[in-house]
């Protein structure tokens, strides 16, 4: 199989038509049936959605570690304590991974020993949290959050490659509701439930006291100017602050950031291309329609989350790997957001909207979607096995050395 080939993209370009088409209603036809289906057709979506990233084969960068993580060194429940304390002291055991993340693998191979089961159930928790959190907006269009949680690196980023942190995130949707409701002691609980599962949810504490005010236009456009600059004079700042913190970071932390410095992999800036612009065109949507969708408590919160991720990419553009990481914790603004703006937009301007996000989401997809780790395979069909996936996959690593197409 070529390393690259642009067929990989078409499973992809047709998964997101199928739900960008499905994401509004039909018009112009009062006929029983098609009413029945307007109301249905959200749980379709989400059951379409559950099946084709849920039932994925082996597909992904990080199936390598995880795969045999799950098959090969995990204990069950009937191991007893004793086989918990052999994986405890293994080198995997030494990784320093969260226990909640692990017990809760322990749990499920209990339930039954396949790597597929666990990972279809912890995406269809995901998924459903999100949905829920959809719901909880009241939005109109609530399926087009689907849309762009697919376009916005909720699926290449998050649920293929960060299989810790998916979990943990979808325990911060449970506590989503909270931030609105201004209540901190069950967001706090809730969030300390998610760091068992990736330490990284200790982000979602801070922020909680961020995402609920509303700023000024001249606070976000003093920052968009100062990140705009960083970003494209390539100023570097984050390296010598970790450099300076190093000594204070304790444990597997500071490890793994030395690691991260010591790498050209993970310390390169990300350029300018597509992705800067369409960042560039967002950030500029929010100050200039800043009255007409920074109000009321919803709205307010979810274009919060949307401006931390934009600074994240401004302000940590030249450590890629940090960059991607503390984005994608408040990547959820990306989600909910442009499905809001949508709501708010004239008739005409909505067919201009859809217009370029359906071209700019089938360009996204046809460019990222073309490497070896996303050449798609569905369980309930033939599919490689892991030995064959893993193969293709580390040989691109070491023809690209690099592990994840920048966008």
């Amino acid at each position: 199989m070529p390393l690259n080939s642009t067929s990989y993209s078409y499973p992809y370009l047709l998964f997101f038509c199928v739900i960008f088409l499905f994401s509004f209603p039909i018009v112009n036809n009062k006929t029983l049936a098609i009413r029945v289906f307007e109301k249905e057709k959200n749980w379709f979506i989400f059951i379409f959605v559950v099946w084709f990233i849920g039932l994925r084969a082996f597909v992904g960068w990080d199936l390598s570690v995880y795969y045999p993580f799950f098959t090969k060194y995990l204990p069950t429940i009937s191991d007893g304590s004793e086989g918990i304390r052999h994986f405890n002291n293994s080198v995997l055991g030494k990784q320093g991974w969260e226990k909640g993340y692990i017990y809760l693998c322990i749990l499920i191979k209990s339930i039954y020993n396949n790597y597929f089961f666990y990972r279809c159930l912890t995406t269809t928790f995901f998924l459903f949290c999100f949905f829920k959190v959809l719901k909880e907006q009241r939005l109109k269009y609530e399926v087009l959050g689907f849309v762009f949680f697919f376009i916005f690196e909720g699926y290449n980023s998050l649920l293929i490659n960060l299989e810790r942190f998916y979990i943990a995130m979808a325990i911060f949707f449970l506590a989503y509701k909270y931030i609105e409701a201004e209540n901190f002691k069950k967001y706090l609980l809730i969030i300390l439930i998610a760091c068992l599962f990736h330490i990284q949810a200790f982000l979602y504490i801070p922020v909680y006291f961020f995402v609920r005010k509303k700023h000024s236009r001249s606070f976000l456009i003093s920052f968009f100017l100062l990140g705009t600059a960083i970003y494209v004079l390539n100023i570097s700042f984050i390296k010598s602050l970790i450099l300076v913190g190093l000594d204070y970071i304790p444990g597997r932390f500071g490890k793994i950031a030395e690691v991260y410095l010591n790498s050209e992999q993970f310390n390169s800036s990300r350029g300018i291309g597509l992705g800067f612009l369409e960042r560039t065109v967002t950030y500029l949507l929010i100050i200039l329609l800043y009255k007409k969708i920074y109000s009321g408590k919803k709205n307010i919160i979810a274009t919060n989350f949307l401006i931390l991720c934009l600074w994240c990419h401004l302000f940590c553009s030249e450590m890629s790997i940090l960059e991607t990481r503390v984005s994608l914790t408040f990547c959820i603004g990306y989600w909910l957001f442009y499905p809001m703006l949508y709501e708010k937009l004239s008739k005409d301007w909505k067919m201009v909207f859809l217009s370029l996000f359906f071209l700019y989401g089938c360009l996204k997809v046809y460019t990222v979607y073309n490497q070896i780790a996303f050449y798609y395979e569905n369980i309930c069909f033939d599919y490689y096995d892991f030995n064959y996936r893993n193969h293709l996959i580390n040989k691109y690593r070491f023809l690209h050395d690099t592990p994840m197409k920048k966008y």
